[in-house]
């Protein structure tokens, strides 16, 4: 057979490859998007799945499979650096913001994304199509340094541009970019196929909200009392007022819970705390011994909203 037509099979059967891959691709995670913002309503799936995914596409008609990979690490270590940085950005909320608990979670979980994704699309996804994989970039030292370097300089583009006052918080994209780059080198010269590092932010956060969250809001609700957001709280709390029982010890039930009784009892005849869920509204009244400290009557006053 003529060289030159073995040489167009074989550039046809590539691309037919490419794009059996693709359709599996945005399938696999599209559909992962959607069982996601159904079950948990959440947007964040929307950012980390479907649109990177659109941009992994476009770059993968471009380059070969190497680059390819390339781009779908980029995304799985972005995500991880915005996970890392969220991690952090509530660690400083409740331990030295002076709350004692997490404020304004949803735009802390929101917007952060967006331009972290933004940058991702018009800063990094350009730059691995031009760097080799055989760069000193990829080399993880440089890799943390560059990637750290980058994401501040699309941090103060995308955002200081327009808000100046913002510079304060240019230690977080930091941090996406330090931990994106310690992760990416290894990742995006590994064999994981494509589709599982596209995918893989959109299966962590399933597996968070859908699985570990509610595990913890059961096994530690004062954990996630304290590191929730209001409706995990108000959840959280209900819980709690609902394992009390007649004789009870206030001193433990404080050294257990700390953030849901954060002052001593002592000399309070008791305490009266309403609230709400998404699904009840509630209101506890405890009484309490003066003698032993202990709980002497609990009374609850549950109204389902449905």
């Amino acid at each position: 057979m003529d060289p030159d037509a073995n040489n167009t099979i074989d550039l046809l059967a590539k691309l037919t490859a490419t794009q059996y891959n693709l359709r599996s691709l945005f399938f696999i995670t599209t559909i992962i998007a959607l069982v996601f913002g159904l079950v948990a309503w959440h947007g964040v799936e929307i950012l980390f799945v479907i649109i990177p995914n659109a941009a992994v596409a476009l770059l993968s008609l471009a380059v070969g499979r190497d680059k390819r990979n390339a781009g779908a690490a980029s995304l799985f270590a972005l995500f991880s650096g915005w996970c890392v940085a969220f991690v952090s950005l509530v660690a400083w909320q409740v331990h030295f913001g002076g709350f004692g608990y997490l404020t304004d979670f949803e735009f802390w979980l929101f917007w952060p994304a967006i331009f972290a994704l933004v940058g991702w699309l018009f800063f990094v996804l350009p730059a691995i199509g031009f760097v080799s994989l055989d760069s000193i970039l990829y080399r993880p030292l440089f890799a943390v340094l560059s990637w750290a370097s980058l994401a501040v300089v699309a941090y103060a583009v995308l955002v200081c541009t327009w808000a100046a006052d913002a510079w304060y918080l240019a230690r977080f994209p930091a941090i996406i970019g330090g931990v994106a780059g310690l992760i990416f080198p290894f990742l995006a010269k590994s064999r994981c196929p494509t589709y599982i590092l596209a995918a893989g932010p959109s299966i962590v956060l399933i597996c968070f909200w859908c699985f570990l969250w509610p595990s913890l809001e059961v096994i530690c609700p004062g954990f996630t009392y304290t590191y929730g957001t209001e409706n995990a709280r108000n959840r959280s709390r209900l819980r709690v007022f609902q394992a009390i029982k007649n004789g009870d010890s206030m001193l433990e039930l404080e050294r257990r819970y700390p953030s849901i009784f954060p002052g001593s009892s002592s000399g309070v005849e008791g305490i009266d705390v309403s609230g709400g869920t998404e699904r009840y509204e509630y209101r506890f009244q405890i009484s309490i011994d003066q003698i032993t400290g202990n709980v002497d009557h609990v009374s609850c006053e549950l109204q389902d909203r449905r």
